[in-house]
């Protein structure tokens, strides 16, 4: 059995522009980056330790099973010893078993740190995003309660023109009806 590393590589995505960020975001991603990056290398040092424990463990064990036959043929010629019988298929198949148990263990580590990787970046997308998408809805909230306090300032102002100030009531009332309450940090004047 012969395994084969290949670098972790995430979806291909797009070049998208982004919108414009306070200078403090950046630092925090480059340093997310930076630590996931960190992570990567880690987790392939920590794959390169296991196959090295691996074939130091098949080794050893080999190196005692030739050191066996060594005996055994020492034996035989000092007369001491009868012919070895060959070995059974069932002592061979042990660290046979061993082995594929586990390389099997070690493949299950590293695919589930995989995914454990690929939930974390999957996760931590779509919270960037609401985080946009509230943001220009505050925003656009923000516009529309100042839009309903500049009508009722309007229509205040054309108190002579019952028609006029009728109209811009009723715009006024309309726009706070879509609007609903305002966000925090902005006041609706009356």
């Amino acid at each position: 059995m012969t395994l084969l590393e290949l670098p972790p590589t995430g979806p291909a995505e797009p070049a998208r522009p982004e919108p414009a960020r306070p200078e403090r975001a950046r630092p925090e991603r480059a340093r997310d980056e930076e630590s996931e990056s960190l992570r990567g290398q880690l987790a392939q040092a920590r794959r390169q330790i296991e196959l090295a424990s691996i074939a130091r463990q098949s080794l050893v064990e080999q190196l005692d099973a030739a050191q066996g036959r060594i005996d055994a043929l020492e034996d035989q010629l000092a007369g001491r010893a009868p012919a070895p019988a060959k070995p059974s298929e069932a002592d061979e198949e042990g660290p046979r078993r061993i082995d594929a148990a586990a390389a099997a263990l070690q493949s299950a580590r590293w695919e589930l740190e995989q995914l454990q990787g690929e939930l974390r970046r999957v996760t931590a997308r779509p919270a960037d995003e609401l985080e946009r998408s509230l943001a220009a809805a505050q925003a656009r909230l923000g516009a529309l309660h100042a839009c309903a306090a500049t009508v009722e300032a309007l229509a205040q102002r054309a108190g002579a023109d019952e028609a006029l100030a009728g109209e811009l009531q009723t715009v006024h009332d309309r726009l706070l009806e879509l609007a609903g309450p305002p966000p925090t940090g902005v006041a609706e004047s009356s």
